[in-house]
């Protein structure tokens, strides 16, 4: 192999083994989407249905971030969209596919592959760290205004998943399973007992603070006396 043909064969290897969201940090999501405005597609469109497409296309994207699937949602947008446009449903579902590519640099079946094949690689190290997260949730619920377990939890899956580079859902039972695996007990009976000592806690406590207020302040206008008769002001006939 000549040392010119060597260079080749690296090159070609390594544009191969860069993955779509890797190829496209070059470009700033901002001017992915004001690109995506002189798209083919995007040039069809109004000033505002641009606006509404790409905001669906970003609807889109956190769902296949969070679920890892986009099929639904893709077909009930498109649906919704047509209904008030002069075009049919598969017109719109084309429309959102192209912003979607234009704007992200990868079409939806590609980021879905992405995430499932980061899935796919993950070191026992990196799944353990689902430990850590499942672990924090218990004092962000204490100190926490009135925090759920579940919005925590949804919470820690989100942080944990983008760091990974893996769907929410599949980091949340990760998370899930580290705890049980240690504590030989659901996370999710853990998560209704911290909701009961923290966050029913500071809604009683909160309830009990209005009511004392709503008791102590009597000084304030009376409405009106239930059941007043109306008195006329004119001459009865």
């Amino acid at each position: 192999m000549t040392k010119k043909t060597e260079i080749t064969e690296k090159t070609k290897h390594t544009n191969e083994s860069v993955t779509p969201a890797q190829s496209t940090t070059a470009i700033s999501p901002e001017d992915r989407e004001k690109a995506s405005r002189e798209s083919f597609s995007g040039r069809m469109l109004t000033n505002r249905l641009h606006a509404d497409f790409v905001a669906v296309t970003k609807i889109i994207e956190r769902g296949i971030h969070d679920s890892g699937t986009f099929v639904d949602q893709l077909g009930d947008y498109s649906y919704a969209i047509a209904r008030s446009q002069r075009f049919d449903a598969a017109k719109a579902e084309t429309i959102l596919r192209d912003l979607f590519r234009e704007r992200t640099g990868q079409t939806m079946n590609q980021l879905r592959e992405q995430l499932v094949q980061r899935e796919e690689s993950l070191t026992p190290t990196e799944k353990s760290r689902g430990l850590i997260f499942g672990a924090e949730i218990a004092g962000i619920v204490e100190v926490g205004d009135k925090l759920t377990f579940n919005r925590v939890l949804a919470e820690q899956a989100e942080r944990y998943g983008d760091e990974l580079g893996i769907t929410h859902a599949k980091a949340r039972g990760i998370i899930a399973e580290a705890f049980e695996a240690v504590e030989d007990s659901s996370i999710y009976d853990w998560g209704k007992e911290l909701d009961k000592r923290f966050f029913q806690a500071q809604v009683d406590a909160q309830k009990a603070e209005r009511s004392t207020f709503v008791e102590n302040d009597g000084g304030g206008e009376q409405g009106p006396t239930k059941g007043r008769r109306h008195t006329r002001s004119g001459p009865s006939m």
